[in-house]
């Protein structure tokens, strides 16, 4: 991985030209809080310098695990807090609009509009549409097995409903998963 590479040379470079050091055993925590106050200093997101600091953490445990060091210089070192974003939705004419951009001229066309109608109403992740075989779709609900092998139910609406009804008459096989691909393999 040239990013793991990169940030250990960049780590080394940092280590003995601004701190000093030489040696592996050398290393102390208030070196590598520096370091990250450095990389956070030089204007990078605060993701980046988390994911930077997870990969400094990583390879002391390596070093931990060979044997080089004893303990982890990292333990102490608090990771950086990566703000949490607050993602925009959809309007409900904006998924009205990518629902009708579906009809049903063909199985991938019912497909896709199912798929959305299915994300935006029942509130599906996409792994869980994947997989959603179809003796799990009911008369007014879903049977979905979700994240963490955890089973919920999702209620359908009468809209998504009428979809549902059109895709199954568009279906040439009984496979048991709801949705396929082109080749008629599961998406």
């Amino acid at each position: 991985m040239i990013n793991k590479h990169q940030e250990y040379k960049q780590l080394k470079a940092f280590l003995e030209k601004k701190r000093g050091i030489q040696k592996l055993n050398s290393i102390h925590t208030d070196d590598l809080r520096a370091y990250i106050r450095f990389k956070q200093q030089t204007g990078l997101q605060p993701q980046s310098v988390e994911s930077m600091a997870k990969m400094i953490t990583a390879f002391f445990n390596w070093c931990i695990s060979e044997e080089y060091l004893s303990e982890n210089p990292m333990r102490k070192v608090e990771l950086p807090k990566v703000p949490k974003k607050i993602l925009e939705g959809f309007t409900a004419e904006e998924v009205f609009s990518m629902i009708q951009a579906f009809d049903y001229s063909s199985y991938q066309e019912a497909r896709n509009k199912a798929i959305i109608a299915m994300l935006a109403d029942c509130g599906l992740r996409a792994m869980e549409i994947r997989t959603l075989p179809f003796k799990n779709v009911g008369e007014s609900s879903i049977l979905i097995h979700g994240k963490g092998n955890k089973d919920r139910m999702a209620f359908i609406s009468p809209a998504l409903k009428k979809i549902l009804i059109k895709i199954v008459a568009s279906r040439s096989d009984e496979k048991s998963r709801s949705f396929l691909s082109r080749n008629n393999k599961v998406v």
